[in-house]
């Protein structure tokens, strides 16, 4: 909101020192500047949940997995709750299960994929998996590096080292342990250098690439989202809306996947069932209560 109040005033965004994103945040906020509210980028980011939602519904029924898992993308207590205080994470994530919705249509699939780079550089790792798994490879690589450059062009045109510094580089480098769930807060607190963070950044993600992309992209960038985030230098809590949504999808078709190899009878279904659904609410408790007993 701060930076939108400059950006109406003719200034740049970085101007406020904590400022982190692309231009293009604050310019869509400039609404609540104009209206005096600050629940604009609320409801923006709110909804841009709800695409994240109806997006991640299509993926699921188009794996043919468990209607139980739209219910889950829709009321994701994390989500609602990251969201509705004014956080942007679902704006990556919603971009990034577009591409996959539309991932035979290589033109779009290019376009979301490039803005979603563009808002958060990270899903430039997903690029490679989206370019093996499309059909028409040129369209999809020119869509998605036409849209990124123009946009990253523009921004640094318009603030040429503020954006640099605080959209870019800022991210490369950043060391902060505080509210930190990476492995590396130690190393962060006591202030020490750790080039294994960069290596294992390198090999997770070629694994991940190589195992999974040839036969299954949802999967794919699943497990790049979730190593990108375990094995970055800063994890806070709203990176964990990063890969989310993607393991509900892959939770809930692993159970579908499974059930057409076990036997089809009511009773054989329902216990199934019922034993998937007490896996996922235990490890679900248990990585709440691991957040809460790390944050307390």
């Amino acid at each position: 909101r701060d930076a939108a109040e400059l950006v109406a005033a003719g200034r740049s965004p970085y101007d406020r020192k904590t400022y982190r994103y692309s231009p293009v945040f604050a310019w869509a906020l400039v609404p609540d500047v104009w209206l005096g509210t600050r629940n604009v980028g609320k409801v923006l980011f709110s909804l841009c949940d709800v695409a994240l939602g109806l997006a991640l519904e299509s993926v699921v029924k188009g794996r043919r997995a468990s209607s139980a898992g739209a219910f889950w993308l829709f009321w994701n207590p994390v989500a609602l709750n990251i969201c509705t205080r004014g956080s942007s994470d679902a704006v990556v994530a919603a971009l990034v299960a577009g591409a996959l919705v539309f991932v035979e249509k290589e033109a779009l699939c290019g376009v979301l994929l490039g803005l979603a780079a563009h808002v958060k550089i990270y899903p430039l790792l997903h690029v490679p998996a989206f370019f093996m798994s499309v059909r028409r490879k040129r369209v999809f690589a020119c869509a998605a590096g036409v849209t990124f450059a123009a946009l990253t062009g523009w921004a640094h045109r318009a603030f040429p080292e503020q954006y640099v510094e605080h959209a870019l580089s800022y991210h490369a480098f950043r060391a902060d342990h505080r509210h930190n769930f990476s492995p590396f807060w130690l190393p962060l607190f006591l202030d020490c250098t750790f080039p294994p963070a960069l290596l294992a950044h390198v090999v997770v993600q070629a694994s991940a690439l190589a195992y999974l992309a040839p036969t299954d992209l949802v999967r794919c960038v699943f497990a790049q989202t979730i190593l990108f985030v375990a094995f970055n230098k800063v994890a806070t809590a709203q990176y964990f809306l990063w890969w989310l949504p993607f393991a509900v999808v892959l939770v809930f078709s692993s159970s579908e996947e499974e059930g057409a190899e076990e036997s089809s009878s009511p009773p054989a279904e329902g216990k199934r069932r019922r034993r998937r659904t007490a896996g996922v609410l235990r490890a679900a408790a248990l990585w709440l209560t691991t957040l809460a007993a790390w944050l307390a």
